[in-house]
């Protein structure tokens, strides 16, 4: 894990026009400045995946919507990410005890373990040509301590029904290579 003491290494970070987005989306057609902020309901700025998923949810409830970017869609962090559709948040299910309800915590819980759904139904429902592929996902340890950490972490989300299991380093090996 990154540590705050630990030097930030820019050098590996790929340029925005370098990301694997930019690369297999395509010819991206020309945004239409279909109408005006004056004429929305509501403005969304930003065209990342929470600028774009906003835009598209308020529209489908009715919305007149006006989405303002300055750059390339999802040409910052959101084509950084490689496409990857991942449950759960950074942290573990606990870490919102005491910080938020019980209910309240439940319920952050299930939104972000339930986020693939949400992409992946979208992706059926419109229909979209995006090669996506439902894989599951591997968060991977390198030292005991975070193995420990990981395995803390599994029985969390299992307690709160998600599929999730431990695997080892040879199972591991065998998945990814």
């Amino acid at each position: 894990p990154w540590r705050s003491e630990d030097p930030i290494r820019t050098e590996r970070l790929p340029p925005l026009n370098g990301n694997l987005w930019a690369a297999t989306a395509g010819e991206v057609p020309p945004a239409d400045a279909a109408g005006s902020a004056d004429e929305a309901d509501t403005v969304v700025v930003g065209g990342g995946v929470t600028g774009l998923s906003a835009a598209l949810h308020l529209s489908e409830r009715g919305q007149r919507v006006t989405l303002i970017e300055g750059g390339d869609l999802a040409g910052g962090a959101t084509g950084r990410s490689s496409g990857q559709v991942l449950p759960g948040l950074k942290a573990p299910p606990s870490a919102f005890e005491g910080r938020l309800s019980a209910a309240a915590a439940s319920r952050l819980a299930a939104w972000s373990g339930g986020g693939p759904d949400l992409v992946f139904d979208l992706v059926a429902r419109w229909n979209i040509d995006c090669a996506a592929v439902r894989a599951g996902a591997v968060q991977a340890a390198a030292t005991a301590r975070g193995m420990r950490t990981l395995c803390r972490w599994a029985q969390e989300w299992r307690d709160l029904g998600a599929p999730v299991r431990v695997i080892d380093r040879d199972e591991a090996v065998a998945l990814l290579g």
